[in-house]
C-alpha cells in the first residue's frame, strides 16, 4: 500500500486534506503556544534571534548558542519584522505544529486510496485526533523552541522519501528529500541519525546497482545544500561550535553529576524513564502501534516481504528516532515528540494493509474508534485555551508585553543583567550576550577552563565583576532561577543598586 500513489498524489483532493487537517489542528495548537507558561528553555532561542535581527551578532561567535543554527535564522527573520518576540515565536511553532498534523491527515488520506469518501474521511480525522491527544503533542507544542520545525521538516522528509521510492523518476525529489532532512537537522541535530536509514533504504530498492548509487548521491547533494549555512556557522566560529554542538552536551553531564541531580543521566534510566513517563501516559500511540501490528502480523499481512512499504521504512527508521530522543542526557518527554506522528503513519499503514474483507477488520475499526474517542475526551482539559483565543488579554505572550511595559517604565534604556533575557529584550532594552542562554551558559561555565571562557562567550561567577565594571548594567533581574542568582544578587548589593519587588513577584535591582 502507497502512501502516495501515482493518481493521488498530484490529487488537488490531497491538497485539500493537507490544508484542512492543518486548518482544523492550528487553533489546538495556538491554544497551547498562547496559553502556556514560560519555560527557561525558551530564553536561548529568542535571545539569540533578537540578538541577530537587533544588534548582528552571530550565534557562536558573538555568544553561546548551544543548538544548530537554524531556528536562530528563522526568529532572526521574524523579529526583524515584529517586536513581539514572544508571541511571534510561540505562533510560528503553533504553525508547523498544525502542518505536522496536515501531513499526517493528507498521509492517512492517500493509504486508504481504495476506500470511500467518507471512510478516508474518518480515517484521517481519527488520525488528528490521535495525535493532538497524545501527552507527547500536548506536552511539547506551544514554546519558542526547535522541537516543532524539527519534527515537521523530519514528517515532509520521510514522506517526500517515500514518495521518491514510489516514483518512477525520483531525482527531484529525493533532492528535496534531502533539502528537508539538511534542515531538519540544522534545526535540530538529534534528527542526524535519519540519514542512515534514509540511505538504506535507497540503497535496498528494487533498482540496478548503478541507479542506486544515483539516488544515494542526488539524496547527499540535497542534504549537502541544506548545511551550508551550518557550514557557513561553523566557519565563521569553529572552536564555539564545536562546543555548543559536542562538548556542551558532556559538560553539562558533568554539571549535573556535580550538582547531584537525580536526572536519568544513564541508559538504564533512560529506559525506565521511556517506559514509565512516555510509553504509559501515551498509551494510545505506543501500545495501540503495538497491538496492531500484533493483529495485522497473526494475519499474515505484516511479514517483511508483504509488508507496506511505509512500514517498512518507519521499521528502518524507528531506532534512529529512538536514538535521537535518548542521545541526550538527561532525557525528557518532548524528545520524544517525533515518534508521535512517525508511530501514526505506521499505523495507519498497517490498517491500510489488511484487506476490507478481513473478519476482525470491521470490531478493530469500532474498538479503535472508541479508544480514539476516550483519548480525545482525557486529553479535553489540556485546551481549555481554545476558549481565550479571542481573547488576547488571557494570551501569555500578551501578560509578558504588560510586564516588559513596566519594566519599561522603571528602566527606560539600557542593559540589563539577568537569567531571563527574553523579558528586557521584549522591553527593547539590551542584555548581556553572555547570558543570553539564560541559566545555562552560566551554570556550567565554572567547568570549562578559564582560558577558554573568554573565546566561548561563557562567563562563571569568578568572572561576573571583571564583565560588569567596565559596563554597568542600568538593572539586574532576580527571581526566575534562584539556585543560581546569589552571584547576580551579591553584585548588586555590593554595588549598591536599590532592590525593588515588581508586580509578578520577581525583583528589580536598579542602579544608583
Amino acid at each position: 500500500m502507497n502512501v502516495a500513489p501515482a493518481g493521488v498524489s498530484r490529487s488537488p483532493a490531497l491538497w485539500l486534506i493537507f490544508l484542512l487537517g492543518s486548518l482544523v489542528a492550528l487553533p489546538f495548537a495556538l491554544s497551547l503556544a498562547l496559553g502556556n507558561s514560560r519555560s527557561h528553555d525558551e530564553h536561548q532561542h529568542i535571545a539569540a534571534g533578537v540578538l541577530l535581527a537587533r544588534d548582528g551578532l552571530l550565534p557562536y561567535r558573538d555568544f553561546a548558542y548551544f543548538h544548530v543554527p537554524y531556528l536562530v535564522y528563522v526568529y532572526g527573520l521574524l523579529f526583524a519584522l515584529t517586536d513581539h518576540y514572544l508571541l511571534a515565536s510561540r505562533v510560528f511553532s503553533a504553525v508547523c505544529a498544525a502542518l505536522t498534523c496536515g501531513a499526517i491527515a493528507g498521509a492517512a488520506w492517500a493509504l486508504f486510496a481504495d476506500r470511500s469518501w467518507l471512510q478516508r474521511s474518518l480515517v484521517s480525522i481519527g488520525a488528528l485526533a490521535v495525535l493532538i491527544s497524545t501527552p507527547l503533542f500536548y506536552d511539547t507544542v506551544g514554546h519558542s523552541w526547535n522541537q516543532e520545525p524539527s519534527v515537521l521538516l523530519a514528517v515532509l522528509a520521510f514522506l517526500c522519501h517515500l514518495r521518491a521510492l514510489e516514483s518512477g523518476h525520483p531525482g527531484r525529489l529525493l533532492v528535496i528529500s534531502g533539502l528537508l532532512t539538511g534542515c531538519a537537522i540544522g534545526m535540530r541535530v538529534t534528527l542526524a541519525p535519519l540519514v542512515l536509514p534514509f540511505a538504506v533504504m535507497l540503497w535496498i530498492a528494487d533498482s540496478p546497482a548503478r541507479l542506486r548509487i544515483w539516488y544515494v548521491l542526488l539524496f547527499a547533494v540535497g542534504i549537502a545544500l541544506a548545511l551550508v549555512p551550518a557550514a557557513w556557522a561553523f566557519l565563521s566560529a569553529p572552536e564555539g561550535f564545536i562546543f555548543a554542538n559536542i562538548e556542551f552536551p558532556q559538560v553539562n553531564i558533568t554539571y549535573r553529576f556535580a550538582t547531584g541531580e537525580p536526572r536519568t543521566m544513564t541508559l538504564a534510566k533512560k529506559m525506565r524513564f521511556l517506559f514509565k513517563e512516555v510509553m504509559r501516559p501515551n498509551w494510545l500511540l505506543f501500545f495501540g502501534f503495538i497491538a496492531t501490528w500484533g493483529m495485522v502480523w497473526l494475519s499474515g499481512r505484516a511479514r517483511w516481504s508483504s509488508a507496506p512499504r511505509l512500514f517498512r521504512l518507519v521499521l528502518l527508521t524507528l531506532p534512529f528516532f529512538f536514538l535521537g530522543a535518548l542521545a541526550p542526557s538527561p532525557a525528557f518527554d518532548q524528545y520524544f515528540y517525533p515518534l508521535a506522528p512517525i508511530l501514526v503513519l505506521a499505523t495507519l499503514s498497517l490498517v491500510a494493509s489488511v484487506p476490507r474483507d478481513t473478519p476482525w477488520l470491521r470490531w478493530g475499526a469500532g474498538l479503535a474508534a472508541a479508544l480514539v474517542l476516550a483519548s480525545s475526551v482525557l486529553a479535553a482539559p489540556r485546551y481549555e485555551g481554545l476558549a481565550d483565543l479571542f481573547s488576547p488579554q488571557e494570551w501569555n505572550p500578551t501578560k509578558m508585553r504588560v510586564e516588559a511595559a513596566e519594566l519599561r517604565r522603571i528602566v527606560p534604556q539600557g542593559r540589563v543583567l539577568t537569567l531571563a533575557p527574553t523579558l528586557p529584550l521584549e522591553a527593547g532594552l539590551q542584555i548581556y550576550p553572555q547570558f543570553a542562554t539564560g541559566p545555562f551558559a552560566w551554570r556550567v561555565a565554572r567547568f570549562v577552563p578559564r582560558e577558554r571562557r573568554a573565546e566561548l562567550q561563557l562567563t562563571a561567577p569568578e568572572d561576573l565583576t571583571s564583565l560588569l565594571v567596565a559596563d554597568l548594567p542600568v538593572a539586574v533581574m532576580t527571581g526566575f532561577e534562584k539556585r543560581w542568582e546569589k552571584p547576580l544578587e551579591q553584585f548588586a548589593r555590593e554595588h549598591g543598586y536599590r532592590r525593588t519587588v515588581l508586580a509578578d513577584g520577581k525583583v528589580l535591582w536598579i542602579a544608583p
